[in-house]
């Protein structure tokens, strides 16, 4: 007597690929049967909609603010570039593998002068390959010493991307925390784009420094290549200007990084950690060392405080 088997018929499979980040980012084909594909998809979809949904508003409140902006008041937009690789013309093979870099933070700072808006761009040139929360508030420090030769302002609206291991992190909120006792100014922290997504003036800056430098080195014999980045900053206050106007350069050393690291350690080391930072995109200091965070920067809704410094 012969047996029938049912076979039950295989399931629909989806093939895709998508960007996955684990130590690196990388291009990957995915297969998931139709069933787990669905949710998948509608679960990516909801948090590209989030995502475009804060970058509207944080672009919103960006354009928002250069309109409004008065005349006590800097909007300061801040990002590091990709760090400055060194370039030799005929160089030997070996230099192939020489990792010597500079890194390279710009400012571009909007402000009034005679009742309209203008910009300047500030250009941090560093030995130190620190990109983290101790190079960001040294380098602040540099622009501010810097704005103050150009005029009076009593508060900074500071806005950038959202890089955990630099701005947006509990270490920077701190600082927000005690930056009128620091500075003497009041400031504000806005995430003017959502994680990732879009180009910024820095962006121009630093690319334009970046690649008048590559030429200008490319054009140099050996007695005279531009190597290391005190070398970097010597050309770029010298030559420049010849060709790019409002480029203002600021060297920091290594020094400088450890005697900033030295002041903010107790600080830093009593920062508390903001439940769900991410999804914050506004970050305003109230007395009591405690922050106002709000989802984005023109929310209506109440803001949640946090308690940013204290012993543990």
């Amino acid at each position: 007597m012969n047996r029938v088997f049912f076979v039950p018929p295989k399931k629909e499979e989806i093939i895709f690929q998508q960007w996955l980040n684990t130590d690196r980012c990388n291009l990957e084909t995915i297969i998931k049967p139709v069933d787990e594909f669905v949710p998948y998809l509608v679960d990516k979809i909801d948090k590209l909609i989030t995502h475009d949904f804060i970058h509207k508003q944080q672009s919103s409140f960006l354009r928002n603010k250069k309109d409004t902006l008065k005349d006590d008041e800097i909007l300061a937009i801040c990002d590091f570039s990709e760090n400055y690789s060194f370039i030799i013309q005929n160089a030997a093979q070996g230099y192939h593998w020489n990792n010597s870099q500079a890194t390279i933070h710009p400012f571009e700072i909007y402000y009034m002068k005679d009742n309209k808006l203008v910009n300047v761009s500030f250009i941090i040139i560093s030995e130190v390959m620190a990109h983290d929360t101790v190079a960001v508030q040294l380098f602040i420090s540099k622009m501010i010493d810097f704005m103050k030769q150009l005029t009076n302002f009593s508060k900074i609206y500071f806005m950038s991307d959202g890089a955990a291991s630099q701005y947006k992190n509990k270490k920077n909120f701190a600082s927000l925390c005690r930056f009128q006792s620091k500075h003497a100014l009041r400031a504000e922290w806005h995430f003017f784009f959502a994680t990732s997504h879009g180009k910024g003036p820095c962006d121009a800056i630093g690319g334009t420094l970046k690649r008048m430098a590559k030429r200008a080195s490319l054009a140099r014999d050996y007695g005279n290549t531009i190597t290391t980045p005190r070398e970097l900053y010597n050309w770029a206050v010298v030559h420049t200007d010849k060709n790019i106007t409002k480029l203002n350069f600021c060297y920091v050393s290594t020094e400088q990084y450890i005697k900033m690291s030295e002041d903010l350690e107790e600080i830093y080391n009593n920062a508390k950690t903001i439940p769900g930072t991410q999804k914050f995109h506004s970050f305003l200091p109230i007395p009591g060392d405690k922050v106002k965070a709000n989802r984005y920067s023109n929310s209506e809704d109440e803001p949640k405080i946090f308690s940013m410094i204290g012993k543990k």
